[in-house]
């Protein structure tokens, strides 16, 4: 999947996450991009290689995958998470992000921001709390970075213009409401109801009376 193509098919998802967590579009795009292979390689839609966990229960999956040990590239086997859509799992990276790395919420940089998941957390023993064990992450996904934000101006002005060719539609006309008077020869209406409800039958006294209730 080419750089423009990626983002558009999911930068929706990560703008919607980046509103309702703080975790920076460019970032989700950057490392589902990496851990992903540009969209060509999520089984089970997991688009970050999250490892299996208690937060949420759709499923696992065994697979093996890459670790950096002392600076050595090791290839293990582990049970990974599943997901019923690319929106359950880009939902779960943002909360996982969120809950682990509350540090690297300060920074408004996309590099930044990646440079603290990797650098400034530690756990209560005090050892390093990395996003990745890969030594290069950083340099990685900085460049992505660059990468997405050169094509990510099109795709938002793609996606404006989309949304206001839907705007210049005109909105259809409410219908006027049916001028009565108390002279009409018609003494009853019947109000045809949704569904199985039964229609509603109406006095035109009753009727003018809801009229000019509304109004007031």
């Amino acid at each position: 999947m080419k750089v423009k193509e990626f983002v558009e098919k999911f930068y929706r998802y990560a703008k919607v996450n980046e509103g309702n967590t703080g975790v920076p579009a460019l970032i989700t795009l950057a490392q589902a991009a990496l851990e992903s292979g540009w969209g060509r390689h999520a089984p089970g839609n997991n688009f970050f290689g999250i490892k299996d966990s208690a937060a949420v229960d759709y499923g696992v999956q065994d697979k093996s995958t890459k670790e950096y040990v002392d600076g050595k590239e090791i290839t293990i086997n582990a049970k990974f998470e599943t997901y019923p859509s690319p929106k359950e799992c880009f939902e779960h990276h943002a909360k996982l992000l969120k809950r682990n790395f509350p540090k690297a919420f300060k920074y408004r940089n996309p590099h930044s921001f990646i440079y603290s998941i990797q650098n400034e957390h530690f756990r209560r023993n005090g050892t390093a709390k990395m996003y990745a064990t890969d030594p290069e992450y950083v340099g990685k996904i900085s460049s992505i970075i660059s990468m997405i934000a050169k094509e990510l101006p099109k795709v938002i002005e793609l996606n404006e213009r989309e949304q206001l060719r839907v705007s210049d539609i005109p909105e259809p006309k409410p219908l006027e409401l049916l001028k009565f008077n108390r002279s009409n020869s018609m003494s009853k209406i019947t109000l045809i109801t949704q569904g199985d409800a039964p229609n509603v039958e109406l006095g035109i006294d009753e009727v003018l009376d809801i009229v000019d209730l509304a109004k007031e």
